[in-house]
């Protein structure tokens, strides 16, 4: 009876709840200008506005009132691509973004969106990438033009990082202010030293095709990876990754404010679980999943997706022509 009893309380610890929907409030983020572009990425700063837009072909967004439009894009018409957001958890107030220009191709602010500046200096042949900051936006990594350099003054001097060739997602750890990840392909690199030198990681359950991983806000090695084939999760700065059960694929994953009594923050995915196709909530780590979305309305289906966070259970969602929607709780 006590390895009945075990193994069922095995087999319920391993398990996902059915992906019961919940009500949820669903509206469009005014923009005011032309939204049929692809939304790239988006962040959601703890401090400064609620919501940082990358869009293709038509720069991005500051996002303080979600029911007016933005004044202006982020790169005052500088970038006409943004590829990569990046926000340091620490700093919040500091944001960089990469992207495509005719004058500059990264940027940043230091107000939470209301103003952005433009690298003093950019890496040789600088066009698009991924860009981060690490913890403390004591060192700004960026991966562009087939090389990943890093800067300890805001852009105004680049230095080559060694042991990486190639374009490569960057993302920094939650916590640990030194490390680096690095995703080229089916590799991964971390970096222990802000992003001077890489070196492979001999991860175990890595999928040879993913969608853009991302690290989990103040938790030290914490690693999500979502993929055609399902999301992946890595609690040890990617050595290895497990599936979860249920997820038949995740286009996007995000994070946002915790439950109330929690710290670990909130989930969110774009994908299909158990058949049905939508943006999912989870309050438990991945545990469980909550549907959240109508999977008649395509808008709300996929994308880029982000919580808030300062908002529980606020979600973004960046579509692809259909410009950004916002969902609340009802």
């Amino acid at each position: 009876m006590l390895a009945i009893l075990s193994l069922l309380t095995l087999s319920l610890s391993q398990s996902t709840t059915a992906p019961v929907p919940q009500p949820y409030r669903w509206a469009n983020v005014v923009i005011g200008s032309e939204t049929g572009k692809d939304v790239i990425d988006l962040v959601s700063p703890r401090e400064g506005s609620h919501l940082i837009s990358g869009f293709r072909g038509i720069g991005g967004f500051t996002h303080f009132d979600l029911n007016h439009g933005p004044a202006k894009t982020t790169a005052d018409a500088k970038l006409d691509d943004t590829e990569s957001l990046s926000w340091a958890v620490d700093c919040p107030l500091l944001v960089a973004r990469a992207g495509k220009g005719a004058s500059q191709n990264g940027q940043y602010t230091d107000d939470g969106g209301a103003t952005w500046n433009g690298f003093a200096a950019e890496p040789p042949e600088a066009r698009g990438g991924s860009i981060v900051f690490n913890s403390t936006a004591q060192v700004l990594v960026w991966s562009t033009g087939g090389s990943t350099w890093r800067s300890f003054d805001f852009g105004k001097s680049w230095n080559k990082s060694q042991g990486l060739t190639g374009n490569a997602d960057l993302v920094a750890d939650g916590v640990t202010p030194t490390r680096t990840y690095a995703l080229s392909g089916s590799k991964l690199y971390s970096s222990d030293d802000t992003g001077g030198s890489f070196q492979p990681v001999a991860s175990v359950g890595l999928p040879t095709e993913h969608e853009r991983m991302r690290a989990t806000e103040y938790q030290v090695g914490d690693l999500w990876l979502p993929s055609h084939i399902g999301l992946f999760h890595s609690t040890d700065a990617g050595k290895l990754f497990e599936k979860l059960p249920h997820i038949d694929s995740a286009e996007s994953v995000g994070f946002g404010k915790p439950p109330t009594g929690k710290r670990y923050p909130t989930l969110f995915i774009s994908g299909q679980i158990d058949g049905t196709v939508g943006v999912f909530r989870s309050d438990d780590e991945g545990q469980t999943w909550t549907r959240i979305s109508n999977p008649s309305n395509p808008n709300t289906v996929h994308g880029v997706v982000t919580g808030d966070s300062r908002i529980y259970g606020r979600v973004y969602v960046g579509t692809k022509g259909q410009g950004i929607w916002y969902g609340d709780p009802k």
